[in-house]
């Protein structure tokens, strides 16, 4: 494994992530998902909407990673065109920086035809999940219940996290430690700024067949 990850220059929780995107059969789309997690933010803050069919919907606010994954991808195929830029919300010169990265790692990837590659938008988005719990397992988060008091026994660290993703567990990928101030000021202590959405016992663990 640590093997596989040196072809990768980037964070080891990164290589981690494209190896075992690579492994499931979405290593393209893995490399891109590091490239921005690499990268940071490609939105462009003065932008509230998302353009363009087969968006994930809603705004460009939110923790949503696969939903910026799909803005990139759809500002890629544009060919980072400024008006299909300003449609996504996308900024021009993050998304360009996120691009030559995301080359970097792909050229590194195993081009062997024996390599299975997915194409089923729902499956590679559950690929890409787990991939991304492998390379963050110890950052599993669950949604608390309206009402519910976060002292109670039982809750760990609480976090503030966006509607985006809805699900009710999630991997957080970026995570921002606020100082003791904004803590007292009665913002949680940790703000989730990118995650996954992940569900248990959803998705295989072996090679995917299909």
């Amino acid at each position: 494994m640590g093997q596989e990850m040196l072809r990768f220059p980037v964070h080891p929780r990164l290589q981690r992530l494209i190896v075992e995107g690579e492994r499931r059969g979405v290593g393209e789309a893995a490399a891109a998902l590091a490239a921005l997690v690499a990268e940071g933010d490609i939105s462009d803050s003065a932008r509230t909407r998302l353009g363009g069919t087969g968006s994930r919907a809603g705004a460009t606010e939110g923790a949503d990673l696969l939903e910026r994954l799909d803005r990139f991808q759809q500002a890629r195929a544009a060919r980072f065109a400024g008006d299909r830029l300003r449609g996504l919300g996308v900024d021009g010169r993050a998304a360009e920086a996120a691009e030559l990265a995301r080359r970097q790692l792909a050229a590194a990837l195993r081009r062997e035809g024996s390599v299975k590659r997915l194409t089923n938008p729902d499956v590679i988005d559950e690929a890409l999940a787990m991939a991304t719990l492998a390379a963050f397992p110890d950052r599993v988060m669950r949604r608390r219940s309206p009402g519910s008091n976060p002292g109670a026994p039982g809750f760990g660290r609480v976090a503030d996290v966006g509607p985006l993703p809805p699900d009710d567990l999630l991997c957080a990928v970026d995570v921002e430690e606020r100082t003791a101030a904004a803590a007292r000021g009665g913002n949680r202590a940790v703000r989730v700024r990118l995650a996954v959405g992940i569900r248990p016992g959803g998705y295989s663990t072996s090679h995917p067949t299909s």
